[in-house]
């Protein structure tokens, strides 16, 4: 019997194979500004405190929240401190907006791309 913990989540959509049980479930993969709308959730933390914190105005902060706006490389670990949160969770999450949004509206070639990005990628690590 195997015991398998599934985040819900809300967003991208990917396949999740099961192992000896042949069922393909799909899960909903969990954004940045979602992963930090529901940290602020839980924690109960004002809008404005995390805006304040961050340098920038609730105005600002409720664009990055609904994806019109894209937060900074910098405030991730200060995000991260702030909520108690797993950094490289939120930099992962936040790298993965980012290259979503860069590939967003070429669909035909973005799985090649991404291929290739990651072939180079492990090209660097074994260096």
């Amino acid at each position: 019997m195997y015991n398998i913990f599934i985040r819900l989540c809300v967003t991208e959509y990917f396949m999740l194979t099961l192992p000896k049980i042949y069922k393909t479930y799909r899960v909903k993969v969990m954004m940045f500004n979602e992963r930090i709308k529901q940290l602020c959730e839980e924690r109960q933390m004002p809008q404005r405190k995390l805006a304040t914190t961050l340098d920038i105005d609730t105005a600002s902060y409720c664009k990055i929240k609904k994806r019109d706006r894209r937060a900074r490389k910098e405030h991730i670990s200060i995000i991260a401190e702030l909520l108690q949160a797993d950094c490289e969770e939120l930099l992962t999450l936040w790298l993965a907006d980012q290259v979503s949004a860069v590939v967003e509206d070429k669909h035909k070639v973005a799985d090649k791309t991404l291929s290739i990005a990651k072939d180079n990628i492990c090209k660097y690590d074994k260096r």
